[in-house]
């Protein structure tokens, strides 16, 4: 999937915004979240309102890319189940 320009970019975006958000330059992380919906409904092809946490906080993972890999894995998920 991360071959994939659209998703490969948002990965390298999410981990700018990441280090941005980790310096204190972004607070409002609102538009992010929707992004975030927005590449798993693309992945899934059906509707996702809420995203699932399959990635939860643990260590030091930066809670932006958290984020970012919870969307992939949300799509990849219901993708997988309406296929079956």
């Amino acid at each position: 999937m991360l071959i994939e320009p659209e998703y490969a970019g948002f990965i390298s975006s999410s981990l700018s915004i990441s280090d941005d958000y980790e310096r204190g330059l972004i607070t409002d992380l609102t538009q992010f979240k929707k992004w975030c919906i927005t590449i798993a409904v693309d992945i899934s092809g059906t509707e996702i309102i809420e995203l699932e946490e399959y990635i939860f906080e643990a260590g030091d993972t930066p809670v932006i890319i958290r984020m970012a890999l919870n969307a992939l894995l949300n799509g990849i998920f219901m993708r997988e189940f309406e296929e079956k």
